[in-house]
């Protein structure tokens, strides 16, 4: 493959291997700020375990050690050009503005330097460099989470992003083996065996009995998942540090280039790091909004049958990572668990451990406030919003969004609404075997309707609670007309289908009562942000689901 600043199939690079004093003198030349086509300022150099970064002005230099790390042999020229090349095309996908070309370090000692269209070369090749336009840390989001002003937008942009990603990302995996429930197994195996061997005892057994359980109940799902198009190539490694805000927008970067097989994952389990990620810094209610904002998007419900496996292992991986990390201990001593890995392995625990799922009905007339009422519960409940609206209009591809057009008359007939509650029962079950807590905005409006989620909360053991949204006839009037302007909003409802609505309405009998609890629809949206406005119906449906979060890891 062909990329800017190479201008024919690359010359591969004469490797200085000769001596390594002819290493050293390329490290000190790209020290200096003549080697660099622009103004540098003073160049600092950064090593990662497979890699070193000069910082050259504008511009990081990302080159490959020359190592063989046995999942990665970076010792040959062509390997280093390889993975530069892999990882422009990979991260152009997300971060198009941040990753700019694969560059060549020409010349010959002592006097090395990267050569540019206008400058041509300056003597024979001998590596190669991604060449990245910089950013802030201030603006990755890891910063802003430790500094407390990572903010739900910013989230709400990366989940969006992330769907777009993952709807366009190649479905064809290039290895039979990857994705495959083998191949997931193996990789959960892998970690509990690395854990174990690094740090023996660290980790409960009840963690990697769970796991272990978890991976036969899916076994099917995972090579279902496989076949119908979900293991695709994802980014790989998706946390808050390999994300930065971009003005108004968000860019992940990073993707993971020397393993096809961490990349070419389920795109749950691509979604899960982040999850895992926002719930190890104390956020499980933007880990909830996250999770929520990706389905809105994607529709890709089935998959959460999986989240809870992938989100341990990753807390998993990254407690093992956390372990590799801290000093080897000196012979005869036991090696110590750093803060970290701890706290990793107790979030893991904790979403690893018996969990309580429940099902709240948001009922109530269109315009009264009900995709509001559920947004801001789901959030405090760790739960999924499955939303009438936007399923009715919902397209049928895989990994698709609503479609942003008006419905026709007959989509709510008497027949197309029954039909649409009967999808979202579907999908609501699907959640609760997947042990999330299910909030339905729908307007519930027939008893009928009512009946048949609050039986399938008792299926599956959940706890119930009827939320029912109360606002004046002239409240739902204006917001219906303020409605009708907007080209964004999914619900199609006007006042004819108010009008239809209060007179077919049947209200909630005195079973139904004793479950509900009224909210009022004129509330400032500030204050449903507290939980304190939440506490009826926490007390109601009791403990929040796992993805709630508990544990926080510095």
């Amino acid at each position: 493959m062909r990329h800017p600043y190479v201008r024919r199939p690359p010359r591969h690079a004469r490797d200085p291997r000769s001596t390594r004093g002819q290493r050293r003198a390329l490290e000190r030349a790209l020290r200096r700020p003549q080697a660099y086509p622009h103004r540098t300022g003073r160049v600092r150099r950064i090593e990662t375990h497979i890699s070193i970064v000069s910082l050259a002005g504008p511009f990081p230099y990302k080159r490959c050690k020359r190592i063989d790390l046995g999942f990665a042999d970076f010792t040959r020229p062509e390997a280093r050009y390889r993975a530069c090349a892999d990882s422009l095309r990979l991260n152009r996908r997300l971060a198009p503005a941040i990753y700019l070309a694969v560059v060549e370090v020409t010349g010959r000692a002592p006097k090395y330097a990267f050569a540019t269209e206008r400058s041509g070369h300056r003597g024979p090749v001998v590596d190669y460099a991604l060449k990245m336009r910089r950013f802030r840390q201030v603006d990755l989001l890891s910063a802003r989470a430790k500094r407390g002003v990572l903010r739900r937008d910013e989230i709400e942009r990366s989940a969006e992003r992330i769907a777009r990603f993952h709807r366009r990302a190649s479905a064809c995996p290039p290895e039979h083996r990857f994705g495959s429930e083998e191949y997931v197994r193996g990789q959960i195996e892998e970690v509990l065996a690395g854990l174990e061997r690094e740090a023996p005892g660290c980790l409960p057994e009840t963690i990697a009995q769970a796991q272990r359980r978890l991976a036969d109940d899916l076994a099917e799902h995972f090579a279902y998942r496989r076949a119908a198009g979900f293991v695709r190539e994802c980014h790989g490694d998706l946390h808050l540090e390999n994300i930065v805000r971009r003005g108004n927008d968000v860019a992940p970067f990073d993707c993971i280039e020397f393993s096809p097989g961490l990349r070419w994952i389920d795109v749950t389990s691509d979604l899960a790091f982040l999850a895992m990620d926002l719930l190890a810094y104390g956020r499980g209610d933007l880990a909830t909004r996250l999770v929520d904002r990706w389905l809105l998007a994607t529709g890709d419900y089935a998959g959460m049958r999986a989240l809870q496996c992938y989100v341990v292992y990753r807390a998993l991986v990254r407690a093992y990572v956390s372990i590799l990390k801290a000093p080897a201990p000196t012979p005869g001593e036991t090696r110590m668990i750093p803060a970290a890995a701890t706290r990793y392995l107790a979030l893991a625990r904790h979403i690893s451990g018996p969990q309580s799922v429940s099902l709240v009905l948001c009922h109530g007339f269109s315009g009264s406030g009900k995709s509001v009422v559920a947004d801001e519960l789901a959030s405090h409940l760790g739960a999924v919003v499955v939303s009438s609206d936007v399923e009715r209009k919902r397209a049928s591809s895989p990994l698709a969004g609503a479609r942003n057009t008006r419905m026709p008359a007959t989509a709510y007939s008497s027949a197309s609404v029954d039909a649409n509650y009967r999808h979202l029962a579907s999908l609501t079950g699907t959640l609760l075997d997947a042990g999330l807590p299910v909030v339905v905005d729908a307007s519930f409006l027939r008893r009928s309707h009512r009946t048949c989620f609050l039986e399938l909360a008792k299926r599956h053991g959940a706890s119930a609670c009827i939320v029912d949204v109360d606002a004046p006839p002239a409240l739902l009037l204006e917001r219906l007309r303020r409605r009708a302007k907007s080209r964004d909003e999914p619900s199609d409802a006007d006042e004819a289908i108010l009008t239809r609505q209060t007179i077919e309405s049947e209200p909630l009998d005195a079973s139904e009562a004793s479950l509900s609890v009224t909210i009022d629809a004129t509330s400032p949206r500030e204050a449903m942000r507290r939980v304190e406005f939440w506490q009826p119906v926490l007390t109601r449906v009791g403990k929040p689901g796992w993805l709630a979060g508990t544990v926080a890891v510095d």
